[in-house]
């Protein structure tokens, strides 16, 4: 089924192989042949030695004929049912690795109902039989995946208290939360120690195990941290970065490995005569990072190798203060995105794992008229889309810029245009570069969850609302893609008098669901914060 993880703040009234050669080929420098087990098992080419001049082929066409490239032997496997072949000059049917007659299938139509299964006809027989379809393949529409025969939509379990959240953080919403291809979740966020002094804590989620006990990533640290940032590559390695309030202020990070776990707090910014504070990180398929921060109004990056160390910061942007809010992506390839507000424009720089750096340069020029904090969301292929908020007189507009590798910014866009104020702009991109927007917009008296669509082939879409209005006043949107194009967003909505849990999910079908209620609250808790939504690469 597509998995979801899901992070909220709960605050209650007191107080989370091996490739094989073609069988045909001789292989070897000349084309000679060599002995089957013959003992060496590279040679030119990468070519085993085991099957350089081993031909297999038994003369069936029912048969996918290979060489096992550690022994040297033919290996006969029989191919699918109902693959057409020659039965003796008249159609027919393989099975189980032999051609039989097609007749006794003519006019046979197979169908079991069921859409988890390829239904076939059995020549021997004239019978009908349904194969299972492998586990987790897409079904309904997208809507679910595939359990033995039967196509099974997702569901929402039961909230779990991971422990006691920080909702002081001075810039970034806590908890952060992300999740590599196997869908294994790291969650990170600030607890409260016994001395009082804010930490960075985190605990992760593997499928069919649960949640681990809470690891400690700033041991040794004895001043408050804020800010933590986090980001998890497809192989389950995670770097999480937060500021350290020491004097002055310095940034900090933690390594997570699947074989080793947590390590020990590196310092990122050797700088500690100034002021840095709002970091930011991303990573890359093996597990390399780029990490982003303020150093007294301007804007820097350092980079972390997959052997564990950070190297030199530099400067990015313009050299004057004035910057802020800096947000980065990460391609596969290790390639990145920056963008960030200074001086009333919207400014962005990319990283090239070739040539570096490149100059900053504005993407939109807004004339002071930026509110909010910025959004950014990268492909693993380096596509991009920037999202911000403008402010004018009576309304906020919604902007958006869209990058491409091969042709750089498209141009600000405006995604929409409402009468009252816009708030909580989020932004996700699948694989394919094709993103979704999601914001809180204010409607009269009450704050709905509104969203956009924009497709590499389209373009942008038409803003609709996700939530109906009679269901109180929403707020706080979160936004995450699996690797299919389906999304989930979700929010936090109150009545009045308690915050409960929304969602809906994103089907490139079907588009939008209904919004589901995901975590009620009983009346003596104070609501629900914060929420955050992560999607495995693999759903």
């Amino acid at each position: 089924m597509m998995r979801f993880a899901l992070f909220l703040v709960l605050l209650s009234a007191c107080g989370d192989a091996g490739s094989f050669d073609d069988p045909m080929s001789t292989g070897g420098a000349g084309g000679e042949t060599v002995p089957r087990g013959s003992g060496d098992a590279g040679g030119a080419g990468g070519q085993s030695a085991f099957c350089r001049g081993v031909l297999c082929d038994d003369g069936n066409e029912c048969t996918d004929d290979s060489c096992d490239p550690s022994t040297g032997d033919c290996l006969f496997e029989p191919v699918a049912v109902n693959t057409t072949c020659d039965f003796a000059g008249a159609p027919g049917l393989c099975e189980e690795g032999v051609c039989n007659d097609a007749a006794p299938c003519s006019g046979v139509v197979c169908d079991d109902g069921l859409e988890c299964t390829t239904d076939v006809c059995v020549p021997s027989t004239g019978s009908c039989s349904g194969i299972l379809l492998p586990e987790a393949t897409m079904c309904g529409q997208g809507a679910g995946q595939c359990r033995s025969a039967l196509c099974v939509e997702p569901s929402w379990g039961e909230p779990r208290n991971l422990g006691v959240l920080s909702i002081a953080s001075s810039i970034v919403p806590l908890p952060q939360a992300a999740a590599d291809a196997a869908g294994r979740t790291t969650a990170v966020w600030l607890s409260q120690r016994r001395d009082w002094t804010w930490t960075v804590v985190s605990s992760r989620y593997t499928p069919g195990l649960g949640w681990s006990p809470l690891a400690g990533l700033g041991v040794g640290q004895q001043s408050d941290a804020d800010a933590v940032d986090l980001a998890v590559s497809p192989n389950g390695e995670a770097i999480a970065v937060w500021m350290q309030r020491d004097t002055p202020p310095s940034i900090y990070s933690n390594r997570y490995r699947p074989d080793r776990g947590w390590g020990l707090p590196l310092l990122v910014e050797n700088n500690r005569a100034q002021v840095a504070r709002d970091p930011q990180i991303g990573i890359d398929a093996s597990g390399n990072g780029i990490a982003v921060w303020l150093r007294s109004g301007r804007v820097y990056a350092n980079h972390f190798s997959e052997a564990g160390i950070w190297g030199e910061p530099q400067r990015i942007g313009y050299d004057s203060d004035g910057a802020s809010s800096p947000r980065i992506g990460v391609d596969a390839e290790g390639n990145a995105t920056v963008i960030w507000f200074q001086s009333g424009d919207v400014f962005a720089s990319h990283y090239s794992v070739e040539s570096g750096w490149k100059p900053a340069a504005p993407i939109e020029s807004s004339n002071d008229s930026l509110t909010g904090l910025p959004d950014l969301a990268v492909s693993p292929s380096g596509e991009a889309v920037a999202l911000w908020i403008e402010r004018h007189t009576g309304r906020h507009d919604l902007y958006a810029n869209v990058y491409s590798p091969a042709a750089g910014w498209k141009g600000p866009q405006v995604v929409d245009r409402p009468p009252g104020a816009v708030y909580s702009a989020r932004v996700a991109i699948d694989p394919n570069g094709d993103a979704l927007l999601v914001w809180v917009q204010l409607d009269g008296f009450d704050r709905r969850v509104y969203a956009n669509r924009y497709t590499v082939e389209d373009g942008w879409g038409a803003a609709i609302a996700l939530e109906d209005e009679d269901l109180g006043e929403a707020i706080e949107p979160s936004v995450s893609f699996d690797e299919n194009g389906r999304a989930l967003a979700i929010w936090t909505q109150t009545d009045g008098l308690q915050r409960g849990l929304r969602g809906s999910r994103f089907l490139p079908e079907l588009g939008w669901g209904e919004p589901e209620l995901i975590a009620p609250l009983a009346r003596d808790q104070l609501g629900v914060f914060a929420p955050c939504v992560a999607a495995g690469t693999e759903g």
